[in-house]
């Protein structure tokens, strides 16, 4: 199924097992096939929907003209008379642009090819203009490429195999990732053929499946689910539930394939780790012949898409269904654990998720032992989880990693589903940026610290504050000679995040920067404020490794005035002993729920030897913009979060941290709603333009993603502008030049990690965590008191 660069090449190919690499984006996985949709809706839907919920591929229906059939049914793109790509879903221009948008949302495109064959006999015209008489068989047919009908091309012949050849390499140079070869089994020729080359459709996995969710075998069957049932091996099967064509009773499949409990069904496939699932997006049908909704008999119709996510028009759409794309989100967070607590009704992830079925005629009531962390999660199966709390069903795990587990005969889906990532305690506990304004905890008198007595700043004055040393708190040019040359500043963007890292926003992450080089040749970046709690600092460590800024955030979230100033000297040193990350290389920091406290949070920083501070937030919005400044004298910025700083605090700098509201939840108005933010900076003096987010921002509209993406994507083609970390930002700052920032790019530190997987005791309330950290293992969970976790 998966990527083969042209035929020569299969020999090389099978020595790098590269043929069974989906070449999926880094902590993707799962493919959805939009059976018969046009180019650029799919576009529109990578960006919009399937980048956002973590889909990792598509596949496509084929690319390549096709017969033109009276009534139009969906088979006569099986009916190619030429390699043109030209059909119902678009041209090659389309085609191509729907590519290059689909790998840039991180979801990538898969061909469904038909090399075998060409159309059947008769005269035949196609859909993009051409005509041909399969009938004749001659060989200049097939040398002007009215290639004959569905009797077999000769494969043997070396001009065959160089135009077929010259078909998929030009696919792939348009970016694709991928085709397709099919086999049920049982027949002359055995997809044991076919292994070496590639990931097959292993079609004895729709057939099974139906079986046992149909009741025909037992659900405890699916104890040895995987190559026991004759399958292929995993890196080597292409699984499903369901495909277009034994979807409506045509080609393999029998009786078997589902219709009913299809939702159960899925979530399995989803949940098992056996194989690369697919799942089908297809269309209403009256008849088995039928193509896909129209406007008038032969233009395909766009889905219409419902304020639930659903589609309308004709389309069923399945992908958009909660209890699809939530199980796509499960497979991705529990990444390649395997599983364990298995019994006849459901199974864990490792330490990652678990999911329970129920496809008997009796109410499931148990205690099950799910392998999870105690805490209560959201079920992504009856509910979505939103902020902290959850429109379904929520499960409480104890310290033991059991729960009680209920699914009724009368619930239609008959499944529920937990992972880590929708523990709710981890709800979205701070609004950054563009996500709305923070707002401040109340504070205990045990938090209350006093203020430190300092002397009050004094004004600032442009001859007593030079850089690079000291800049006021203004919107003034970096240097004078500027003026009138603002459009050779060079446009800083930074792109921050704060709180846990872990497995979902990685993967958020990745996509993000995936591909971004600055005009100077170096690559993109940004900054990440880290908190303790929840974090994998196995993929800090790659964050870090790649060029990224590593900062300091908190490690339990508290926002006491005494709290913060322990919990840096804690995140420093466990970001050190933890991720490999030098503490030298940590320069700045961002405090929970913004909540500063007057002289004291700055005075702490410049103790710890950061150069900066990113907490004091704005809703002032003047042109032109601020620039960064130190806090040598007096602020003129608005205080939104008291006590704000009134000492001098010499050379330690301050970001202007914006606090706004977005707009609709709207690819378009998000993407003109930034632009319009960015060209304030742009258009006017330059200042360096942040953008100040929560690590949760993108869960909270089922755009946000596609439109930040689309954002960033679009900025980068800007010949002046660049996306870098804060501190480096701040060295240009403080050194400004026209043209080109900086002479080298950013040297990447050398910080080896061997990825170990944790199970410590939280020796405060005795409950057992898990932690992902580099090289060796804490005695207990760090916390604190004690941010190595040592034995005590």
């Amino acid at each position: 199924m998966f990527l083969l660069k042209s035929l020569a090449c299969l020999v090389l190919l099978a020595v790098a097992n590269g043929q069974f690499d989906p070449n999926y984006a880094s902590g993707r996985s799962g493919m959805v096939h939009l059976f018969e949709w046009k180019w650029d809706d799919i576009a529109a839907e990578c960006e919009n929907f399937l980048g956002p919920n973590g889909f990792a591929g598509v596949q496509v229906s084929p690319v390549n003209e096709n017969a033109v059939k009276d009534t139009r049914p969906w088979w006569e793109r099986y009916q190619p008379i030429s390699y043109k790509l030209v059909t119902r879903s678009g041209n090659e221009e389309q085609f191509a642009s729907m590519v290059r948008r689909c790998n840039s949302a991180g979801v990538r495109i898969y061909v469904d090819v038909i090399f075998n064959h060409m159309a059947a006999d008769g005269g035949t015209y196609g859909t993009g203009g051409s005509t041909a008489t399969p009938s004749s068989k001659s060989y200049p047919a097939v040398r002007n490429c009215e290639l004959v009908g569905l009797r077999d091309l000769n494969q043997g012949n070396s001009y065959v195999q160089e135009k077929v050849a010259e078909f998929l390499n030009h696919l792939i140079d348009l970016g694709v990732a991928g085709f397709r070869v099919i086999d049920m089994g049982g027949e002359a020729i055995s997809k044991s053929e076919y292994t070496g080359l590639g990931a097959i459709t292993e079609f004895r996995h729709s057939d099974s499946i139906g079986k046992v969710f149909r009741g025909k075998d037992q659900l405890r069957y699916l104890v040895n689910w995987g190559t026991a049932w004759g399958f292929a091996a995993s890196d080597r099967s292409l699984v499903f539930v369901d495909n277009h064509d034994n979807q409506r009773g045509h080609g393999a499949g029998g009786a078997d394939v589902l219709t009913h409990k299809y939702k159960m069904a899925s979530a399995f496939m989803l949940a098992h780790p056996f194989g690369t699932p697919r799942v089908m997006s297809s269309f209403s049908f009256s008849n088995t012949d039928q193509g896909p909704p129209t406007t008038d008999g032969h233009n395909i119709a766009s889905p219409i898409f419902n304020s639930d996510l659903s589609c309308g028009g004709g389309w069923v759409c399945e992908h958009r269904w909660r209890q699809i794309y939530s199980m796509v989100a499960f497979r991705n967070a529990v990444g390649s654990d395997g599983i364990q607590n298995c019994n006849q009704i459901a199974f864990s992830r490792g330490s990652r998720g678990f999911v329970a079925f129920n496809n008997d005629n009796y109410d499931l009531n148990s205690s099950l032992q799910t392998g999870l962390p105690a805490g209560t999660y959201c079920d992504v199966i009856s509910g979505d989880k939103i902020g902290s709390s959850c429109t379904g069903k929520s499960v409480s795990v104890g310290s033991d990693g059991r729960a009680s587990i209920y699914i009724g005969t009368s619930e239609l889906d008959g499944v529920l589903a937990i992972h880590y990532s929708t523990l709710l305690v981890l709800g979205l506990l701070l609004a950054l940026a563009l996500g709305g304004q923070a707002k401040s905890k109340s504070k205990s008198k045990k938090n209350k610290q006093k203020e430190a007595i300092l002397p009050l700043a004094e004004s600032c004055k442009a001859a007593n504050c030079k850089l690079p040393d000291c800049r006021c708190s203004d919107a003034v040019l970096p240097r004078s000679k500027f003026q009138g040359k603002e459009n050779e500043i060079p446009q800083f963007v930074t792109i921050t995040f704060d709180d846990a890292v872990n497995a979902v926003n990685y993967a958020q992450y990745e996509l993000l920067f995936e591909g971004l080089v600055n005009p100077d040749g170096c690559e993109a970046a940004g900054t990440f404020f880290l908190s303790h709690e929840y974090t994998d600092y196995v993929r800090v460590n790659a964050l870090y490794r790649a060029g990224h800024e590593i900062a300091l955030h908190s490690v339990t979230h508290g926002d006491g005035t005494d709290y913060w100033r322990s919990a840096d000297v804690a995140t420093l040193k466990m970001l050190e002993a933890f991720a490999k990350v030098d503490p030298k290389r940590v320069q700045g920091m961002r405090l929970p729920f913004l909540q500063i406290s007057g002289n004291n949070t700055f005075v702490a920083a410049r103790r710890l030897g950061l150069s900066y501070d990113s907490s004091w937030p704005t809703q002032q919005f003047k042109d032109p913009a601020m620039w960064p400044y130190t806090l040598d004298f007096k602020s003129n910025q608005d205080c939104q979060i008291g006590p704000c700083p009134q000492a001098s605090i010499p050379g330690l700098c301050s970001m202007i941290d914006a606090c706004v509201y977005p707009p609709e939840d709207d690819v378009d108005e998000l993407f003109y709603w930034m632009l319009d933010n960015f060209n304030r900076h742009y258009l006017g003096s330059r200042a360096p333009f942040g953008m100040y987010l929560h690590a949760a921002w993108f869960s909270r509209g089922r755009n946000y993603f596609g439109a930040f993406k689309k954002f960033i994507n679009h900025l980068i083609t800007y010949p002046d502008v660049y996306f870098t970390g804060i501190s480096r930002m701040l060295e240009y700052v403080k050194r400004p030049v026209l043209g080109a920032p900086f002479k080298d790019c950013p040297e990447l530190p050398e910080a080896e990690c061997r990825a170990v997987q944790c199970r410590v005791q939280k020796m405060s309330t005795g409950e057992e965590r898990y932690m992902s950290v580099c090289d060796k293992c804490p005695a207990v969970y760090p916390w604190l008191d004690n941010p190595l976790g040592q034995q005590q």
